[in-house]
């Protein structure tokens, strides 16, 4: 496990630990940016302020706009299942703030593979972020936080990825700190890696990928909540705990599609979506591979710990 200086990273930087020493660096993961800090709501508080969500979120307009999601939801749901599905909603804000690039990168809009691997970096940051805004989350162990982390955030990373694909032009859109014309990742970037097999895959998987619920925020962002809670990682010290979780937001889903559909149809909706899924696990294999692939003497310390890198290298 690669050892981290505190003095040239300090957001890594964490109280000495005794016992295993991989775990104490491991712990660094949790702590990848400290400054986000969400209100501890309660189910019967299924409505918050501005004030509330501008500890988080980036604009008035943005906040606004979240406030106006939560209103929204169905009024059928019940106390429990609309608190889930707004905590979903205000974390999500963390992952919509723009990123913060150069004005030659976007001049060039060239993207190199590493150009979006050093963006890879931020976006995990905010994952973590909006992990440790979700009570159920919290509420675990750091190591099974740490593990939870370590086995989803490449498959977070690729449900993101749907959620800002442009089907029509093949690229990802992202909005950034300077300007409001934005950005566009090419999905052709994929190519600039070994793995030649995996731009296909990721292609077949965006491209495939429901245009009716790859739009629908409230829908994607359970599939991001089921896929961090998957009780099969590696290191997991607790997970019927972790089943129990996942399984809140399985059926929440499911809730939620016969809401806005037939029964019929929401069947089958769900159906599809959990066999994307099934999908993203194997895609994900072709993400690591790409990781695995890089030099690891270009890469920020927080990509080396969640994937593992160095040990991979040797």
């Amino acid at each position: 496990m690669n050892t981290l200086n505190a003095t040239t990273y300090p957001e890594y930087e964490t109280p000495s630990c005794s016992g295993d020493t991989s775990m104490c660096v491991s712990n660094r993961i949790l702590q990848a940016n400290g400054s986000v800090a969400v209100p501890a709501l309660q189910p019967r508080d299924v409505l918050v302020t501005l004030d509330e969500y501008s500890r988080i979120i980036d604009s008035t307009n943005r906040a606004a706009e979240t406030h106006s999601s939560i209103l929204m939801l169905p009024a059928g749901l019940s106390e429990r299942d609309r608190f889930l599905m707004q905590e979903l909603i205000i974390a999500n804000g963390i992952l919509k703030q723009p990123v913060d690039m150069s004005l030659k990168q976007r001049a060039t809009g060239d993207l190199t593979l590493m150009d979006v691997v050093r963006m890879t970096d931020l976006a995990l940051r905010r994952i973590i972020d909006m992990a440790k805004e979700i009570s159920s989350f919290r509420e675990l162990s750091q190591d099974d936080q740490i593990a939870l982390l370590k086995g989803s955030s490449s498959e977070l990373l690729i449900l993101r990825g749907v959620m800002v694909f442009d089907p029509t032009k093949h690229v990802w859109n992202h909005h950034v700190i300077q300007g409001s014309s934005g950005v566009e990742i090419k999905l052709d970037v994929l190519k600039g890696s070994k793995e030649s097999q995996h731009y296909e895959d990721h292609k077949r998987f965006l491209t495939t990928f429901s245009e009716k619920w790859r739009r629908n925020e409230n829908v994607m962002l359970l599939l991001n909540a089921i896929t961090l809670f998957s009780p099969d990682r590696s290191n997991l010290k607790n997970t019927e705990i972790i089943r129990a979780k996942q399984l809140e937001y399985y059926q929440l889903l499911r809730t939620y599609l016969n809401f806005l559909c037939s029964p019929m149809e929401a069947h089958r909706a769900y159906d599809m979506l959990l066999g994307k899924l099934v999908d993203l696990r194997q895609l994900n294999q072709g993400l690591l591979r790409i990781y695995y692939g890089l030099n690891i003497k270009e890469v920020d310390p927080l990509l080396l710990e969640l994937f593992d890198l160095a040990q991979h290298r040797q």
